[in-house]
């Protein structure tokens, strides 16, 4: 088969000496075998690289199915953006009577679905989420009463493209960048701070050691938290041990570095006894909640723990975490924020400020009673922009949050990308965006995707008392 001359020793007892094969391209040839075409990639791979409810007679593997279903839903956003814009059109061209018909609509179908879900509470009270925005406002009008708040970030400008008074754009853009990077950046943050329940410890290395347990196939719990990563306190990973580890997922290396958290899998205890015994006393560790890690394999690997690896679900944990980032900075959850906060623009000769009185007449009273004066743009520079008019609450909101972090005052960056954060997981459920094409996007979302299948899994790992404590202490 390999065509080498092999030792005896090489061979199965009882081989066929007509034609012998030996241990190692048997081996070699039965794990080939076993492996399964997927017929999307026209590739033979693993079983475990295969969901286990699957089409056998047509099976196509893990890696394909994401690919196949990123691509579907990138197709269905795209439609959704294009028959928006089409109802932005034909909402321009309607009077007032037809406009409140079309929103009746609107609120009707949100009705609608809301009666076909089962009743349940909020991770956070409505009333408290909407004192913390109160709160908010106060404390933004008082700050910009001080030097330090630049109040711009309220008026609008064009993309810098199309902007005829480019230095007005650029203040007000790049506050609008900085706020749409720093909703992401905390929103993950506090994915794995409140959902994930990071923390660390630093701890004696032989004491570690020796109280660590395994859980699963894979990973190892102390003190009743998965522990997915450790590095050296006071000092680092020696040269020659680096490439025996395996850096944490996103560091964007494979080996950690001298000073870096190194992944904690089943393996990791020898490799610790080996290069760390002899030069290091205290370990710093990292622990996640390991109801969210067991209920991360079961998803991964349905009950069958033979498959995947530590270094597996680690990576699937911080996908969760770039999905929160990216979903607290959705268009339609930046507008429920902008609503949550009182923008409203009373330029009462702008064309879109009608839809936003017939909105105001059935939800406005639903949050809290405080409004924020800002100024949308209107007119052909901003609608060079085809989306322009779908997103301008959102662009408005992230301006916010980038004139607060240019102010320096990080606890309101906090607090609001805090809202953010909560809005797209739990968006309150008597009120829509003042947005009409944001409420479309919202209620579509809801019909498309399992929303209370999601907001379980939420409720399930949430921790509620920690993220209120801390929304109090960034506002107090």
């Amino acid at each position: 088969y390999c065509k080498q001359r092999k030792h005896m020793g090489s061979y199965r007892k009882r081989e066929n000496w007509d034609y012998p094969v030996c241990e190692e391209c048997r081996l070699k040839r039965e794990e080939e075998e076993s492996k399964i075409h997927c017929v999307e990639c026209n590739e033979r791979k693993d079983r475990r690289s295969y969901r286990n409810h699957v089409d056998w007679d047509n099976p196509t593997c893990k890696d394909c199915l994401e690919r196949l279903e990123h691509e579907e839903y990138e197709k269905w956003q795209a439609e959704q953006s294009e028959l928006a814009q089409l109802r932005q059109q034909q909402r321009d061209a309607m009077d007032e009577q037809e406009l409140r018909d079309y929103f009746a609509d609107i609120v009707s179908r949100a009705r609608t679905l809301a009666s076909q879900c089962r009743q349940r509470e909020h991770l956070v009270c409505p009333s408290k989420t909407q004192q913390w925005a109160k709160r908010l406002v106060e404390l933004v009008l008082l700050e910009e009463r001080e030097p330090g708040l630049d109040a711009r970030w309220r008026i609008e400008t064009p993309s810098r493209a199309h902007a005829s008074d480019k230095d007005a754009a650029e203040i007000f853009k790049g506050f609008e960048d900085k706020g749409d990077e720093l909703v992401q950046e905390r929103a993950s943050t506090f994915f794995q701070r409140f959902i994930a329940r990071e923390q660390s410890a630093k701890v004696n290395l032989r004491q570690f050691l020796d109280e660590v347990e395994p859980t699963g196939r894979h990973s190892w719990i102390w003190k009743d938290a998965v522990v997915v990563s450790v590095r050296p306190v006071t000092a680092t990973w020696p040269s020659s041990a680096c490439e025996d580890l395996r850096a944490e997922p996103m560091s964007g290396s494979v080996y950690p570095g001298p000073k870096d958290f190194a992944q904690f899998d089943i393996d990791a205890p020898d490799k610790l006894r080996t290069v760390l015994y002899c030069k290091v006393t205290e370990v710093e560790v990292k622990l996640f909640s390991s109801s969210l890690w067991e209920s991360i394999e079961e998803f991964l690997y349905e009950g069958n723990m033979d498959l995947g690896s530590h270094n597996q679900t680690f990576t699937k944990v911080y996908g969760h975490a770039g999905g929160i980032a990216a979903g607290a900075n959705r268009t339609e959850v930046m507008n429920m924020v902008a609503d949550l906060l009182g923008f409203q623009d009373i330029d009462t000769e702008k064309s879109s400020h009608l839809c936003y009185q017939i909105w105001a007449e059935t939800c406005r009273q639903q949050l809290h009673s405080e409004a924020l004066d800002v100024t949308y743009g209107s007119g052909g520079e901003f609608k060079a922009d085809k989306i322009w008019q779908q997103k301008k609450e959102a662009n408005v909101a992230e301006a916010l949050i980038g004139a607060l972090d240019s102010a320096g005052l990080d606890k309101l960056v906090s607090a609001v990308s805090g809202l953010c954060f909560l809005m797209y997981m739990d968006p309150l459920s008597d009120t829509i965006p003042s947005n009409w094409a944001m409420a479309e996007k919202l209620l579509a979302l809801k019909e498309r995707e399992d929303w209370e299948e999601n907001l379980d899994w939420y409720q399930r790992h949430f921790d509620k008392d920690a993220f209120i404590t801390e929304m109090d202490r960034w506002l107090s």
